[in-house]
């Protein structure tokens, strides 16, 4: 007799959020999980000297995904919009700027699977200045972890309008932190297996075998992976038989990197600067991490700075410590280099 009936590997978002509606059909359903925690790229520090949870993963919610919010609300939770400027710093002047510009709504309207092409042959063709493509690349490429030569147009152009149907203009924190909505979801009691690396998968038409690296296996007449690509990619579960089409899409797909540095100030001294008061997302022309933002509308003496896609590059190998400094070095949009932190945590 199967242990489960389903078996979902994985305990992020995805994992937990299958699990949840899985248990609601009726099903008996376990979750397993590599790690010592639930959440995946949801990773939220409590630090009791920080004024604000300190996220360490994902932060923001993009728009208003009844997904999330049916779960906010029901666990009566706060979603707070960030507000404030959007400012540009380019050759050390600042300006109010929307992001992107108007590049990616000419994508948005013109791209479509049909007709697909790389976002840096979009610009080749693109009538647009120099600036205008500089700041479209910035935007793509951190935004999205990509390549400008890799990322599709149809893939952006699809985002966005996936975007606008959830106002996906604005932007969310949830105030008691991120994992709460995990926390939230596991709360329907879906029962969860910590420190369960899953070393193989052994299956047939209706019949599952999940081998454990401890030895242990657990058996389910369904399966469900949940895993990040890149565990896919590096051949981290082993498939037997493997299931061919998934894998060719795993083969050509891509995986961005992305660095994150929080720095926890003494006293929000960029507010004392005019140029940007009421800052909240600040990106600039910096070679390594371009991206900061502030934790409006809370007033907190915490930056972040956002290094993803090729610029994230320069950042392999290094040490946290050496991070943190380079991060210093690249706030030219703020003095940062210029204050004492406190302390200071990275998010990579």
């Amino acid at each position: 007799m199967d242990d489960f009936d389903v078996i979902v590997i994985g305990a992020g978002a995805a994992g937990l959020a299958c699990a949840v509606e899985l248990q609601r059909a009726g099903l008996r359903v376990v979750c397993l999980e590599a790690r010592d925690r639930i959440g995946g790229r949801v990773h939220t520090i409590h630090d009791p000297h920080s004024p604000v949870p300190i996220e360490l993963g994902a932060e923001f919610i993009h728009g208003r995904p009844p997904e999330i919010f049916d779960i906010v609300r029901a666990a009566g939770l706060h979603a707070v919009e960030t507000n404030g400027r959007f400012l540009h710093v380019i050759g050390g002047e600042v300006t109010d700027a929307p992001e992107g510009g108007p590049i990616l709504d000419e994508l948005k309207n013109s791209a479509s699977p049909d007709r697909d092409e790389s976002f840096q042959s979009f610009l080749d063709r693109s009538p647009h200045s120099e600036d205008d493509k500089e700041a479209a690349t910035g935007f793509v490429e951190g935004f999205n972890a990509a390549r400008k030569e890799e990322v599709s147009v149809a893939s952006l152009a699809k985002d966005m309008k996936a975007g606008d149907a959830i106002d996906g203009d604005r932007s969310f924190r949830i105030r008691e932190g991120y994992d709460a909505l995990l926390r939230a979801m596991q709360g329907a009691k879906i029962a969860v297996r910590l420190n369960s690396e899953v070393a193989a998968i052994e299956w047939a038409a209706g019949s599952c075998v999940v081998r454990l690296r401890s030895g242990e296996t657990q058996r389910a007449s369904r399966v469900v992976v949940t895993v990040p690509l890149g565990v896919l990619q590096a051949g981290g579960i082993r498939f037997d038989p493997e299931p061919r089409d998934i894998f060719e899409a795993v083969r050509t797909l891509r995986f961005g990197n992305a660095v994150r540095v929080t720095i926890q100030f003494e006293r929000a001294f960029w507010e004392e600067d005019s140029r940007f008061a009421e800052a909240a997302f600040i990106a600039s022309d910096e070679p390594v991490f371009p991206t900061w933002w502030t934790r409006l509308p809370v007033r907190a003496p915490v930056l972040t700075g956002w290094s993803a896609g090729p610029k994230a590059d320069a950042l392999r190998g290094l040490s946290t410590g050496e991070m943190v400094e380079r991060a210093l070095e690249n706030a030219a949009a703020h003095p940062a280099r210029r204050a004492r932190t406190r302390r200071a945590d990275l998010v990579s």
